[in-house]
């Protein structure tokens, strides 16, 4: 887990940390994430999840802390069925990997002389 990726400060440790109204939501379902382009990707916060729910007698989904960046906290969230988000939809997303990477190390499949 990376944490607080702005100013480069990256760490492995464990933060326990709960959502704030202004946390965002990593929302995802089928391999695509809920999100909002309007010129400038953006995500639910927990503010705009727990009205959504309340408003429709849902309980608020638990929320897994995954990082930062700056002073904005991003939570990992399943909303469940049947909440939908006005102005946000599903969107692919892609990850890529590329090999061998340099903490591949001796495991890395380009011989040595190559």
């Amino acid at each position: 887990m990376i944490q607080d990726i702005f100013p480069m400060h990256l760490s492995n440790e464990y933060h326990k940390k709960v959502p704030q109204a202004d946390s965002f939501l990593m929302i995802f379902k089928d391999n695509r994430i809920l999100a909002k382009n309007d010129g400038q990707v953006c995500y639910l916060t927990y503010k705009e999840l727990s009205e959504i729910c309340r408003g429709m007698g849902k309980e608020i989904p638990a929320c897994v802390y995954l990082f930062s960046i700056g002073e904005d906290d991003y939570f990992l969230t399943d909303p469940g069925e049947g909440i939908e988000v006005p102005g946000f939809v599903y969107y692919k997303i892609c990850l890529l990997y590329t090999s061998p990477s340099p903490r591949d190390g001796l495991l890395s499949r380009m011989p040595s002389s190559a």
